[in-house]
């Protein structure tokens, strides 16, 4: 992963939070991306550790655009507001009504291809044997 980051100029996080990936973005990886790089971070921020992210970026020439935060709404008067490096998202999209329709359409999509005795082409199985490991908590309300 050390020389994936120090050669990348864009890096995104997508990843779903299990209990062997919680804040495995720390100061120890972080220090091997390069200056001038664009952090993405867009799915779940227990997967970094936001005190070490808040040095990095206030230290670093690193640009970063977080979608995500560890409480959300995140706080008006939060230090992370107060770097110049930094954009936030909202992370609203998948609350959209179109993002919902169109979550809805590939689930019939591949039930569609399920029911036609085929195997489903975007959802995933839920594995038992891995299941345990998911730490992401269900959306209560949209």
């Amino acid at each position: 992963m050390k020389e994936v980051l120090s050669s990348s100029d864009i890096i995104y996080i997508l990843a779903t939070i299990t209990s062997s990936n919680l804040k495995i973005i720390n100061e120890k990886v972080l220090a091997n991306i390069k200056d001038e790089t664009t952090f993405v971070l867009m799915s779940r921020a227990a997967i970094i550790n936001f005190d070490d992210f808040y040095k990095f970026l206030k230290q670093r020439n690193v640009f970063a655009a977080i979608d995500v935060f560890p409480s959300e709404p995140f706080p008006k008067n939060h230090k992370f507001r107060k770097l110049n490096n930094v954009i936030f998202s909202p992370h609203r999209a998948g609350a959209l009504n179109s993002a919902f329709s169109e979550m809805g359409d590939l689930v019939i999509g591949d039930l569609k291809l399920i029911n036609k005795g085929l195997p489903p082409r975007l959802c995933k199985k839920a594995i038992k044997e891995t299941v345990h490991y998911l730490q992401s908590k269900q959306v209560l309300i949209n």
